[in-house]
């Protein structure tokens, strides 16, 4: 008898423990499309969250938090590029830097700007300096999810300007300098962010084809490789 009814209670208790993550469960699909949803009324939203486990109230609110979106995102970090501008078309490496500035219109889809320079001091060992800054605008697409890694892809046109010792000296005996140079340029890429907190995330990786049209006193036309990484800052409520 004694034994029957401890069965008894503990299928009970394993049914209301299932009934109260099923119940979490929706509520929180709830709250992640609406961030201001409280149920029915403030009594309920409280009686339910009192009876959520206190460990799955934190994993839920970590998981909310890190599904949250932001109307913009300011990124700011280090590019390499692997360059192949000069007559040759032989590859070379350039460091520096990037910062873009994201607007999100929907949870998927916004627009970004994006801006970057890298400065080489010594094209291919050669005593010429290089320097290129693009300045791009375009689409940008993310796939968020409830984790706290955000994939995105973008494709953006703009321009590009190079200047250096390689544009203003005579890159040999007879030759006139090529002039400082400014382009028409496009890239496409994309990268994968992970959230560290509500307003700040960690850019681990973003790599991109590039495409410029610096004079080069041949064909005017260079394939380049860019990555970056740095830190994301997130703020405005979407």
């Amino acid at each position: 008898m004694i034994s029957q009814s401890l069965r008894s209670r503990g299928r009970f208790n394993r049914g209301k423990r299932i009934g109260c993550v099923e119940t979490a469960l929706n509520y929180f699909d709830k709250t992640v499309q609406n961030p201001d949803f409280k149920g029915d009324d403030d009594t309920t939203h409280t009686h339910f969250v009192g009876n959520i486990p206190g460990g799955v109230r934190a994993r839920f609110g970590s998981i909310r938090q890190s599904a949250g979106r932001s109307k913009w995102e300011v990124f700011g970090g280090y590019t390499y590029m692997r360059a192949n501008i000069i007559v040759s078309g032989a590859p070379f490496n350039l460091n520096g830097g990037s910062g873009s500035v994201a607007y999100n219109l929907t949870s998927w889809f916004g627009l970004v700007g994006d801006f970057g320079f890298s400065h080489q001091g010594a094209v291919a060992a050669k005593p010429f300096s290089l320097d290129i800054m693009t300045y791009e605008f375009g689409p940008k697409v993310s796939w968020r999810n409830h984790s706290h890694l955000t994939p995105y892809a973008h494709v953006l046109v703009g321009g590009g300007h190079a200047s250096g010792t390689l544009y203003t000296t005579s890159l040999a005996t007879g030759l006139a300098p090529l002039g400082t140079s400014n382009d028409f340029n496009f890239s496409a890429g994309g990268g994968l962010d992970r959230k560290a907190s509500h307003n700040f995330g960690i850019r681990l990786a973003q790599a991109e084809y590039l495409h410029t049209q610096f004079l080069n006193g041949n064909n005017n036309s260079q394939s380049n490789f860019r990555l970056s990484t740095g830190v994301v800052f997130s703020f405005g409520k979407q």
